[in-house]
């Protein structure tokens, strides 16, 4: 249940009739009608061109407060219960922001799980899973080291007389097949 500032017409006396605010009754789970309103109303607006997610979230508690509106306290000039209808809700609560919000976000918590999660998991099953045969983790490098860089030569390649033929060291060198 939500309080929400009055609006209902004074009483005779001039006195509020509601001076501690209306109270809007949201209906504790939606319907199978309004249910199925939210389920399509997502899927229409989902396929259209230029409608947000911020678009569907607006609609969706729009359509909340249609289908999920029980009771509230308003009433009219001679003090008679306003009906809750369609065109109601939208004179009395979707003209006024501020308190639509407000009741719309106690029916969101409330039909959100019950609502939206069963859409998302219906989402999610129908995209296909595909095996793959081998693992799709990055690979780690094999423990062998690194190769060491070779160390610039000091023998000469002009033979002298107090030294021999010599070869570069084997240092860096290293094989591309396993040990």
């Amino acid at each position: 249940m939500a309080t929400i500032a009055c609006e209902c017409p004074v009483s005779r006396d001039g006195t509020a009739r509601h001076p501690e605010g209306d109270t809007v009754t949201v209906k504790p789970a939606l319907d199978f009608q309004g249910a199925v309103a939210v389920r399509n109303l997502i899927a229409l607006m989902a396929g259209e061109v230029g409608v947000t997610d911020a678009d569907i979230l607006a609609a969706l508690s729009e359509t909340y407060l249609y289908h999920g509106v029980e009771s509230w306290t308003f009433v009219d000039a001679k003090g008679k219960d306003v009906p809750v209808t369609r065109e109601n809700i939208h004179d009395l609560l979707l003209s006024r922001p501020l308190e639509a919000m407000l009741v719309s976000d106690e029916a969101d918590a409330l039909y959100q799980p019950a609502v939206v999660l069963p859409l998302v998991q219906r989402a999610l099953g129908s995209l296909q899973s595909t095996q793959t045969d081998g693992s799709t983790s990055a690979t780690t490098p094999s423990s062998t080291p690194p190769p060491t860089p070779s160390s610039p030569s000091s023998t000469s390649t002009i033979q002298t007389d107090d030294t021999g033929k010599t070869s570069r060291p084997l240092v860096g060198v290293y094989s591309s097949s396993p040990s």
